[in-house]
């Protein structure tokens, strides 16, 4: 199976009207006819290409919806310093993806065969070849990169309180520890 169409998948779950269906729990062990049919969902030979331009899509859309964030508080940051974190993070994460890329395919496999059955990875198998699902692959990392930015742009906007009450708490833990460590005065 490429990888957008898990992407798809996942968009797919991610579905409010299946917010019921993700209560199911993974199985313990894995049934071997499972795995066999997860595996055979993850056989096209541009996987890697697909896990990359997947990751790729989701860094641009985390580093535009921050620097529209930062705009918004009226932070500006010169294009060519945007350029050099683009490009850095873009590096880091072609090298993530080639770190795991080896094993992608397997752990993958491994997560579905805990989720589904044999039967239902069969007929996931079956999906992969409807026209639309195909569209769905197509679109996947661009419908991926254009939903995060929902989420991020909410996130963003209550990091400098997150930042503010995570700085609070930290400090109020240091003053704490600084008097248990005091002991009590005699």
């Amino acid at each position: 199976m490429k990888f957008v169409r898990i992407l798809a998948l996942m968009l797919a779950a991610s579905s409010p009207t299946l917010v019921a269906a993700q209560a199911v729990a993974p199985t313990e062990t894995t049934d071997p006819q499972a795995l066999a049919a997860a595996l055979a969902l993850f056989d096209g030979p541009d996987l890697e290409d697909q896990l990359l331009a997947s990751a790729l899509h989701m860094v641009k859309a985390s580093m535009d919806t921050e620097i529209e964030a930062l705009r918004a508080r009226d932070v500006e940051m010169p294009e060519t310093l945007v350029e050099e974190l683009r490009a850095f993070l873009y590096e880091e994460t072609r090298l993530m993806v080639e770190e795991m890329a080896p094993t992608f395919r397997q752990d993958a496999a491994a997560v579905y065969a805990r989720y589904f059955t044999a039967e239902e990875l069969k007929e996931l198998k079956r999906l992969q070849e409807n026209p639309v699902m195909r569209k769905a692959e197509k679109l996947a990392p661009s419908l991926m990169a254009e939903l995060s930015k929902i989420g991020m742009r909410v996130a963003a906007e209550r990091m400098p309180d997150i930042e503010r009450r995570g700085q609070e708490l930290v400090e109020k833990w240091i003053v704490e520890k600084a008097m248990m460590d005091a002991g009590p005065k005699t």
